[in-house]
């Protein structure tokens, strides 16, 4: 568990492996965590000026209630040093106000990630490269080519905890996933062996897994509790 600091991960430019980590009430000046990759974690209650990751790698990871300065966004690329940023089969909740994303290199990729509780857009206007499989909840305005745009229905956005992010059993994000069948090439394919939650992904018989971290679901009977008597 990385707790406190001004900024308890920072690299820039590196391919520094964060797996299975839960990392919290981190501040930093510019950026809160910098460039990793990351598999496996929860983020969340983070500060960052600028953006909290820059160019980063999330696979598997659950994002929320981080909080930035500049409109920019919480999830940066960096276009002017080519650092693209990689999203798989991740679940990104934003603050409400900033951008989620402010997605400028042509080289990024988000893949099966569902997000909500965007700000004015969910990503920048310019937004380039590839954008599949990717459930956009809560959205204002600036929905491109590849999003789908419905409520991913989250047990509750507003939270930070992993169970919170789970979709209800009738959300679209358990079918509008994209498997390597859509890309014969592989360029832009890739699923970590395990969801969020540790459990090794199902996938149907195209080979598609649920769009988002973890595959857990809820009902209606969960979130309202048995009926008296």
């Amino acid at each position: 568990t990385f707790k406190g600091g001004r900024g308890s991960i920072y690299s820039y430019g590196t391919d520094l492996h964060v797996t299975d980590c839960i990392i919290t009430n981190n501040h930093g000046r510019n950026y809160a965590l910098g460039t990793a990759r990351f598999e496996r974690c929860l983020i969340a209650d983070n500060y960052g000026k600028s953006g909290v990751t820059v160019g980063a790698k999330l696979i598997s990871c659950v994002v929320a209630g981080n909080h930035v300065e500049k409109p920019d966004g919480v999830l940066l690329d960096d276009y002017y040093n080519d650092f693209p940023c990689y999203l798989f089969n991740s679940t990104i909740v934003g603050d409400g106000v900033c951008n989620i994303i402010n997605k400028t290199s042509p080289k990024s990729k988000y893949i099966n990630t569902l997000f909500a509780q965007s700000g004015t857009v969910p990503y920048s206007a310019d937004w380039k490269g590839l954008i599949a499989g990717c459930v956009f909840g809560d959205v204002k305005s600036g929905v491109g080519a590849g999003a789908i745009t419905v409520d991913p229905m989250l047990y509750n956005p507003q939270g930070t905890s992993p169970s919170d992010m789970r979709v209800h059993a009738r959300s679209e994000a358990l079918s509008s996933a994209v498997s390597a069948g859509n890309d014969p090439t592989g360029v832009w394919w890739y699923l970590c062996p395990l969801d969020f939650n540790g459990d090794v992904w199902r996938t149907d018989d195209t080979g598609r897994p649920v769009a988002g971290a973890l595959q857990e679901t809820f009902s209606a009977r969960d979130y309202f509790g048995s009926a008296p008597g």
